[in-house]
């Protein structure tokens, strides 16, 4: 879930999903545009509402039981 804390619409953000293995090395990484986790273009034109909350759902393919921790970031 992200939350938009401004008083004015924003844009829906880049975000970057890094997998990493035990010693922080990363094993996997995808950035994500708005386009690939909001399906609804009028959401996309109107972006993310003064106070509101959207959940976002991200698929990404498992690679390996040596990922064991992972972070996100938004650009």
């Amino acid at each position: 879930t992200v939350h938009n804390a401004a008083d004015f619409p924003q844009p829906f953000p880049p975000v970057q999903v890094t997998l990493s293995d035990l010693d922080e090395k990363r094993i996997a990484m995808r950035r994500f545009r708005a386009t690939d986790y909001v399906p609804d273009a009028e959401a996309l034109r109107k972006g993310l509402a003064a106070g509101a909350n959207a959940s976002i759902v991200f698929e990404v393919a498992d690679p390996g039981r040596n990922a064991v921790a992972f972070e996100f970031s938004f650009e």
